[in-house]
């Protein structure tokens, strides 16, 4: 997966590392990575 992060013109130099790494640390992106795992039964009424 390959993920574009689209700054506004003119934003600061500066902040763009600590963009990416507020990114890498998001949680809905780290899904994929270690999913969940998930387990299906029936229970009785």
């Amino acid at each position: 997966m390959e993920f574009d992060i689209h700054l506004p013109e003119g934003f600061p130099e500066k902040y763009r590392e600590a963009v990416v790494r507020a990114a890498e640390m998001c949680a809905v992106k780290r899904t994929p990575e270690d999913p969940p795992a998930f387990e299906t039964r029936t229970l009785p009424a």
